[in-house]
């Protein structure tokens, strides 16, 4: 079984369905009522938090539109397969101040921009991870309960159920960054006359 087979199966228990599926493809009422809802989820999930899995650092590329006059110094051009940019790396350092920036449309109302004033900017970004089997159990089982709010009501007929899965997706969104910390490691600072020698 799929990692996307297996969160659609967990959101259809936490909606009270009583029949599980072998893949999304298939014709059942439960494949039916999970297939519409899969990309939209998958989205929301990695939109409201920034997973370290997800997580993308590269150089941003020059846009062509000029930025806005006397507002910004510099436009860059949207990251491919960013489903939500973060912020811009600070060449101080991780404790420095945030990079001001700012989301705004290209010329023509086509493409999203980043503008800024810093030049040979770093962008932070979280991907539109597609591949499920990438993602931690924590991020599936939250996706699992976003899922299950939305067929909740066709599957249960139960709003209580609906609120219920909600209220579980918050809370697990919450508590997030403590299971994204079991993923990463703060760097050790030496002193400067370890680093030295």
């Amino acid at each position: 079984m799929n990692t996307e087979t297996f969160i659609a199966n967990t959101a259809l228990s936490l909606a009270g369905a009583s029949s599980t599926i072998q893949s999304l493809d298939e014709r059942s009422a439960e494949a039916v009522k999970c297939r519409p809802f899969m990309q939209v989820v998958r989205r929301q999930t990695l939109e409201a938090f920034d997973w370290n899995f997800a997580r993308r650092r590269k150089a941003l590329a020059l846009h062509g539109d000029a930025p806005p006059e006397d507002m910004w110094a510099l436009r860059y051009a949207w990251p491919d397969g960013c489903v939500q940019f973060r912020r811009i790396q600070n060449p101080l350092g991780e404790d420095a101040d945030p990079v001001p920036y700012t989301v705004e449309l290209s010329d023509n109302g086509a493409e999203k921009t980043i503008l800024t004033n810093l030049e040979e900017a770093i962008g932070i970004w979280t991907m539109d991870v597609l591949d499920l089997s990438l993602t931690t159990a924590h991020f599936q089982t939250t996706m699992a309960c976003l899922l299950g709010s939305f067929i909740a009501m066709p599957t249960s007929k139960n709003p209580g159920i609906k609120r219920d899965l909600l209220v579980q997706y918050n809370y697990m969104i919450g508590v997030a960054p403590a299971f994204n910390a079991n993923e990463s490691s703060a760097a050790e600072k030496f002193p400067d006359w370890i680093t030295q020698r």
